[in-house]
C-alpha cells in the first residue's frame, strides 16, 4: 500500500488512536502486532498472559472446592430429609428401608419408608381364637344364623317396629 495522500495517513492514525482507546480493540490490535512481530515485547500482553497462567490453577481449585461444597450441601439436605422420614414413620435404621427400596424398585425415600412400614407392621393373628377376640363376637362364628336373629331382634325392639 502506498500512502501518498496525507489524509489517508491521518485517517489511519485517528483510527489506530481510537482503537487504542477501546480496551477490547486495543488488546486485539496488540495481539495482531505480536503475531506479525513475534520478537516484540508488549508488557500489557505479557502481564495478562502471566496473570492468566497463575490464575488458571487457582480457578480450577476454586471450581473443585465449589463442587465439593455443593455435593456436601446436597448430602446434608438428603440426610435431613432422611431424619425427617425416619421420625415420621418411626424407623430406627434406614439400611433395611434402602434394601427394601432396592428390592422393590422404589425410588423415593418417602415412598420407600411408607411401604416398608406397611410391609413390616402387618399384624397377622396367630390363631382363629385371636380373630374372635379381636372382633368380640364369638357367637357370630359359632352360630351365625342365631347371632343374626339375635341382632335383628335387638334392632327391632330398639326401633319399636
Amino acid at each position: 500500500m502506498d500512502y501518498t495522500d496525507s489524509s489517508d495517513e491521518v485517517k489511519l492514525g485517528k483510527l489506530v488512536m481510537e482503537m487504542m482507546g477501546d480496551p477490547v480493540a486495543k488488546k486485539t490490535l496488540l495481539k495482531e502486532y505480536k503475531r506479525l512481530h513475534p520478537d516484540a515485547q508488549l508488557p500489557e500482553l505479557e502481564q495478562e498472559e502471566l496473570l492468566n497462567k497463575s490464575i488458571t490453577p487457582l480457578q480450577a481449585k476454586i471450581d473443585e472446592l465449589e463442587g465439593k461444597l455443593s455435593a456436601d450441601k446436597i448430602s446434608r439436605e438428603e440426610e435431613q430429609k432422611a431424619i425427617a422420614v425416619m421420625r415420621k414413620y418411626e424407623i430406627e435404621d434406614l439400611a433395611p428401608v434402602r434394601q427394601f427400596m432396592a428390592d422393590n424398585g422404589i425410588s423415593t425415600l418417602e415412598s420407600g419408608a411408607r411401604f416398608y412400614r406397611m410391609a413390616t407392621n402387618l399384624e397377622v393373628p396367630e390363631t382363629v381364637n385371636s380373630i374372635h377376640e379381636a372382633l368380640g363376637n364369638e357367637e357370630l362364628f359359632k352360630n351365625p344364623r342365631e347371632w343374626g336373629r339375635k341382632v335383628a331382634s335387638q334392632i327391632l325392639n330398639e326401633t319399636g317396629a
